[in-house]
């Protein structure tokens, strides 16, 4: 692991590090302000609004803390958090990425950083608004603007991974933290099709009371004449015939939930670690075994017939997956305008 090397008095000076870039990233829709806090939205951060002078300028020398808390009037005083550093004034934009300095003055901030805490993340006010587009074949629900720099922050987890560190590591991070987002929509979803398996079902057991009214019916005109012990022995036999099916189809249709529950569950465990290294995709009409497919042909592994899953899960096994983003808000204004942490190493 490479260590920071300080000056003389053991500050240490980091040139030309990525602290934000140009793209379409996750956000959960209540660290934005939207209507749906729970969906996730594709936010669009422009290369007009990561490169202007105003944005550039609010990132110079805002104060480099130990993970985030916004500070000043509408966070936490300085002082309290306690600042233990600073961004330089090398501030620049160049080929989609926003790079710049950073001094770094505590020496329990330079020991966490040695043992492994190098993300570097973000923490500014900006606007967002709603309105979809495509970039680069991406398509967003959102775009950042006006974004105006608070501060910066190492932190274990970050959004953007790696390519942000504090200093050079080879270590790999995936950020998959937002993914967890879809839970709620994966719940209707399911809801959604277990109705709609459920139907069919219903609309059977339904068709098998008239058919058993009928029967009656039929018996009754045609067993007019019969004695009433017989009647009542032959519906008993009827109803129980009629309750031993009910029974067999309630068990169907409980295994079937159980069935599709773990069916969901497993592709959703398997997507979330999928997503943060191939990219998001649309999976909802995925069974399991398509999404393992999926991603074979994507991460291009080669597998024998038949031992696909096995050789997707070890390939994962040795990938670590981790993320973290801290959000605060600013709604003073009509328009969404809220604090987002963005993580770089």
């Amino acid at each position: 692991m490479n260590k920071l090397k300080g000056d003389s008095n053991g500050f240490v000076l980091v040139e030309k590090r990525p602290m934000s870039k140009v793209g379409v990233f996750d956000y959960l829709g209540s660290s934005i302000g939207a209507d749906e806090p729970d969906k996730i939205y594709r936010v669009y951060r422009p290369a007009k609004e990561l490169s202007s002078k105003e944005t550039i300028e609010s990132f110079k020398l805002v104060p480099l803390i130990d993970d985030h808390e916004m500070l000043g009037v509408d966070g936490m005083p300085a002082e309290k958090k306690g600042v233990q550093g600073t961004t330089g004034e090398n501030i620049y934009f160049d080929n989609d990425t926003l790079y710049g300095n950073l001094k770094v003055y505590s020496t329990a901030l330079k020991t966490s950083i040695d043992n492994g805490k190098k993300e570097l993340s973000l923490g500014y006010k900006c606007k967002y608004k709603f309105e979809d587009g495509i970039f680069n074949g991406e398509k967003y629900d959102a775009i950042q603007t006006e974004l105006r720099g608070n501060h910066a922050a190492v932190v274990d987890e970050g959004r953007m991974g790696e390519e942000v560190s504090v200093c050079d590591s080879a270590i790999i991070t995936f950020d998959n933290n937002d993914i967890t987002g879809e839970i709620p929509k994966m719940k209707e979803d399911l809801i959604k099709a277990l109705e709609e398996l459920l139907n069919p079902l219903n609309d059977k057991l339904d068709a098998l009371l008239s058919e058993k009214k009928v029967i009656e019916d039929t018996e009754e005109v045609k067993d007019a004449d019969m004695e009433e012990v017989k009647d009542a022995d032959m519906e008993e036999v009827k109803d129980a015939d009629m309750e031993e099916e009910k029974k067999a189809m309630a068990q169907d249709v409980m295994d079937t939930k159980i069935s599709l529950k773990e069916e969901f569950k497993n592709r959703d465990k398997l997507v979330s670690e999928l997503s943060p290294i191939i990219g998001a995709f649309d999976h909802l009409n995925m069974e399991f075994h398509e999404v393992v497919s999926y991603g074979i042909d994507k991460l291009e592994i080669k597998a024998d017939k038949g031992h696909e899953l096995s050789s997707l899960k070890g390939f994962l096994a040795g990938t670590k997956s981790v993320s973290g983003n801290v959000i605060a808000m600013d709604t003073k204004q009509n328009v969404a305008f809220v604090p987002s942490f963005d993580v770089f190493k």
